[in-house]
């Protein structure tokens, strides 16, 4: 496939790594010194200049690409250069990564009749999202949706005083005989284990499972006995990002929000009703202690700095705050500290926004595709098609399917009815499958599956 990247911000640079050894990758951006070190890197082609102008889109080859994926830092010049894709070059799929918020009251505009995008990307939405389920699911380090939110697959830690400590995980259902779960991958030491029904829980093992939605905390307070419900939260950031959380949540929290910048100050301020806004740096000691930090549940560092993020979450958690969450942009910083020892939670745009791009570039017919666990692990809905002939799904039973060891079926959506998968329930053309794979190198392996045959109409 044939793609252009207009922006090599942090995104686009991650998306030219990732796609340049299946795809034919394009990337433009303004920065030549920036496009030199990419190009010297990826095997990419590389041009200088304005994806909104129309020579340039036509010098990465816009004549013959397949898709154009714009999330330079400028919404605008997005907007046009799928325009100009669509209009000059007749570009089949066009993406566009759009910060501002009030672009999307008006969806009807990104139609085939005005301006075509087929995928547009809100980090501020998406991040929102993934915000409010860590704090509906204390406890809990990831939290993503399956099955339009009906099926949630979460990542936790085992706390010392677990009753599962030292439970096989054959007995795991027996602790929870009227919930229905499925246990898809373990980390011990940070590094992945194979599940088998006879391996043993230990403390601090990271434990990913799925479960329908209801059952979720009561499953997660198994791992984290000690854990207790969030009452109040305290947001670094009056940003997008922090007023659309704040704006989420404060008709069921107790929540006050910090903004250094009067005048987004006084934006959040005049959108919140229930939010205590103040004005001031999240980084003030004396502020933070005056507004009751050692009594916060939750604290969310979520400005547009990752340096601020990081030190006024950790300077938060060491002043009495329960968990701390940080916002980082860059992936570096968020590998850094994914650690959980100085702060809960990292939580990163980038990699949350690939996931979204990475979704329509996989083969097979993928639904949700989320990056885990610092990224090697890999959650995915995908969609059965075929028959027993041409698909090597269909008409087998869970239990019979040769997939990687690293790949466990969670659940499936039969019919729109969500089930957690149990060996003996056969697939059928159409059903939704949710899976993980803990080993990424088996990811190419698990998309042949869910591929059929060239010959099956």
């Amino acid at each position: 496939m044939d793609i252009i990247i207009v922006g090599a911000g942090q995104v686009g640079s991650s998306l030219a790594k990732n796609l340049q050894t299946d795809h034919n990758v394009s990337l433009i951006d303004t920065d030549p010194e920036k496009l030199s070190n990419l190009q010297n890197k990826y095997d990419i082609k590389t041009i200088c200049g304005s994806g909104a102008h129309p020579h340039i889109l036509a010098e990465a080859g816009a004549a013959d690409a397949d898709m154009l994926i714009a999330v330079s830092n400028n919404d605008e010049v997005n907007i046009v250069a799928c325009q100009i894709a669509y209009s000059l070059f007749k570009t089949p799929t066009k993406m566009a990564r759009l910060r501002n918020k009030s672009y999307g009251r008006y969806p009807q505009i990104f139609d085939k009749d005005h301006i075509p995008i087929d995928l547009i990307i809100n980090p501020a939405e998406l991040v929102t999202t993934r915000l409010v389920r860590l704090v509906e699911h204390p406890g809990s380090f990831q939290v993503v949706d399956f099955a339009n939110g009906r099926m949630q697959m979460a990542g936790v830690s085992i706390h010392p005083k677990s009753p599962l400590i030292g439970m096989k995980l054959r007995e795991f259902r027996a602790e929870l005989p009227d919930i229905d779960a499925r246990i898809v991958a373990i980390y011990r030491h940070r590094q992945a284990v194979i599940v088998t029904p006879d391996i043993t829980f230990k403390a601090r093992d990271d434990v990913f499972f799925i479960s329908e939605g209801d059952h979720l905390q009561t499953i997660i307070l198994e791992f984290q006995p000690t854990q207790t419900q969030v009452k109040k939260i305290f947001i670094a950031g009056g940003g997008h990002i922090g007023t659309s959380l704040a704006k989420t949540l404060e008709s069921n929290f107790s929540t006050k929000l910090i903004e250094r910048d009067l005048h987004h100050c006084h934006k959040a301020a005049e959108v919140l009703s229930e939010t205590i806004v103040l004005a001031g740096d999240a980084a003030d000691t004396d502020l933070l202690e005056a507004e009751g930090i050692d009594d916060t549940d939750l604290f969310c560092a979520v400005t547009n700095d990752d340096e601020a993020n990081i030190m006024s979450a950790m300077l938060a958690k060491r002043m009495g705050a329960k968990s701390t969450i940080a916002l980082v942009n860059s992936m570096s910083y968020a590998t850094l500290i994914d650690d959980g020892h100085t702060i809960d939670r990292a939580l990163s745009p980038q990699r949350i926004t690939i996931g979204v791009i990475l979704t329509y570039l996989r083969k097979g017919d993928m639904v949700n595709i989320y990056s885990l666990y610092n990224g090697t692990c890999e959650a995915l809905e995908a969609v059965a098609h075929g028959d027993e002939e041409s698909s090597g799904l269909v008409g087998r039973a869970i239990g019979q399917l040769h997939l990687p060891s690293s790949t466990i079926i969670g659940a499936i959506v039969k019919n729109n009815q969500p089930m957690i998968a149990h060996d003996d329930i056969v697939i059928e053309r159409g059903d939704r499958i949710i899976l993980c794979i803990s080993n990424p190198k088996d990811v190419k392996s698990v998309e042949k599956i869910f591929q059929v045959s060239p010959t099956f109409l």
